[in-house]
């Protein structure tokens, strides 16, 4: 997994960003113009969402953050991919790109059913891959076309409006 720096080069596997730039690319560069070390694109988004938006994020992502740990803080303990990893991930997830959070579960199950694409038991996990693969792909089309009708501050938004507005974004890259 490759992460943009600010300078446009890529870390190591499994380094952290140490900047918000970090994240979300720089402004002034094209979208596809930055290339991993196998020279695939990496998106930036940072021309299309812009610092100001994921700012306006964060403190809503911190809130979250501590709602889960106070549902479990009483206890002393937590199992933390079920009661903090997953739900945080895909509730954070729910919120860049627009979709209701009472969805996060959904996210959740399809993402895990894809993930077992990566897995020893792929024949037998075929169906829950594929319909795992149906499902996001079909909400992504969903998505996309509430942000045409209705355009939001997130990501898909903005994606939409790199497409349709700017041309810089090839519907490949828009689905």
């Amino acid at each position: 997994i490759a992460c943009c720096t600010t300078r446009g080069a890529s870390c190591e596997p499994g380094a952290q960003p140490r900047h918000l730039e970090d994240l979300i690319g720089q402004p002034e560069q094209p979208l596809g113009a930055l290339r991993d070390d196998l020279g695939q694109p990496l998106l930036v988004l940072g021309k299309w969402i812009g610092r100001a938006l994921m700012e306006e994020m964060v403190p809503g992502f911190r809130l979250l953050a501590g709602q889960l740990i106070d549902a479990f803080a009483g206890r002393g303990r937590c199992e933390f991919v079920s009661e903090f990893a997953e739900p945080y991930s895909a509730r954070v997830l729910c919120r860049l790109v627009g979709l209701d959070e009472s969805r996060w579960r959904d996210l959740s199950h399809w993402s895990t059913d894809i993930g077992l694409a990566f897995g020893v038991t792929i024949a037998r996990d075929r169906g829950r891959i594929e319909a795992g693969l149906r499902n996001m792909y079909g909400l992504a089309d969903e998505l996309i076309a509430e942000r045409r009708r209705e355009p939001g501050a997130d990501v898909i938004s903005a994606l939409v409006q790199a497409h349709d507005g700017e041309g810089r974004l090839s519907h490949e890259e828009l689905e």
